[in-house]
């Protein structure tokens, strides 16, 4: 009798051993997962509020420009606009002197059925 209950005995401690390595798998797994979510948290939260401040830093250049000194009208148009730049860019140029130069202006260019400024 003694063999039977050492066998059955060995039985079950090698069970309870398997259940015990089993269980200590599964919460290795759930652990890993949870691990795994909280950085892949953490790194969305990073990547957006990089992404977030990149945004604002490219707002905060496009906010305002004073462009008093080409005394335009306040209602003026783009084209208005990119003449007095180029004006004011072309006699500036000229002040520093013959070493630099000003090559020209954009030209409409007409296709088929478009028109294009190059």
């Amino acid at each position: 009798m003694n063999d039977i209950e050492s066998s059955g005995y060995l039985e079950l401690l090698a069970d309870i051993k398997q259940r015990i390595r089993s269980a200590q798998y599964e919460a290795l797994k759930v652990s890993q997962l949870q691990i795994s979510g909280i950085w892949l948290n953490f790194i969305q939260n990073i990547m957006t509020k990089k992404f977030g401040l990149k945004n604002q830093a490219k707002l905060a250049v496009k906010d305002h420009y004073t462009f008093d000194f080409l005394e335009l009208a306040d209602e003026h148009s783009e084209h208005q606009l990119e003449e007095a730049l180029i004006i004011n860019i072309r006699n500036f140029l000229c002040e520093l002197g013959f070493c630099f130069a000003f090559l020209g202006n954009q030209f409409r260019f007409h296709g088929d059925r478009i028109s294009q400024r190059i």
